[in-house]
């Protein structure tokens, strides 16, 4: 995990903390601390959950839609 300087960020500081990449940081003892990406079992886990959901959703006769991971 890479540590971005020594500046200490209070939370809503790294709320909106926008580097300008598509990096993905998280707040740790107010250090920012850039994130891995995700790995293939990380895919795997929110496939698994995605097809719970919809199934769930679909069982219950809702009106709602699961959308994927990647949708912001």
């Amino acid at each position: 995990m890479v540590q971005l300087g020594n500046k200490i960020y209070s939370f809503e500081e790294y709320l909106t903390y926008d580097d300008g990449t598509d990096n993905k940081y998280e707040l740790v003892n107010g250090e920012l601390k850039i994130m891995p990406p995700a790995s293939g079992f990380h895919a795997l886990i929110l496939h698994f959950i995605f097809k719970i959901l919809d199934q769930e959703i679909d069982r219950i006769e809702q009106q709602c839609k699961v959308m994927p991971g990647t949708v912001g």
